[in-house]
């Protein structure tokens, strides 16, 4: 893993293991905790997207957010699972958000489960 990537390390372990990698999010807020996204291609056949140079694998994005509460009482830990595709001219982008990285992590197939929605929801556009 990248040292110049932050937050959630348990996550990013946990990531890590089950195949995926990571990028700096460049877009992330300056309040977020976690700097970093994961990025992995399907294990499940999807429809082609057109600007993907026709591979029949998406991508699957998590991007967590990490974030103290001002008081720091308690933190917020969640994060946005997402396949981005172009269909006919159109981008679309679903997503399974405010997701507890806790909950994810320790909900077996839990992961695989919104995958498999994703992209049954990408195949039906």
């Amino acid at each position: 893993m990248n040292s110049e990537l932050y937050g959630a390390e348990d996550f990013m372990s946990w990531l890590s293991n089950i195949g995926f990698v990571f990028h700096e999010d460049r877009f992330s807020s300056e309040m977020n905790q976690c700097n970093w996204l994961a990025y992995r291609r399907s294990k499940i056949k999807a429809r082609i997207c057109e600007g993907n140079d026709d591979k029949e694998r998406m991508l699957v994005v998590i991007k967590p957010y990490c974030y103290a509460h001002p008081n720091g009482s308690q933190a917020l830990n969640q994060c946005e699972i997402e396949v981005t595709g172009k269909v006919n001219g159109i981008w679309y982008k679903l997503i399974a958000y405010t997701m507890d990285i806790r909950d994810l992590m320790s909900s077996s197939g839990k992961l695989d489960e919104i995958e498999s929605s994703l992209i049954s929801a990408w195949n039906a556009l």
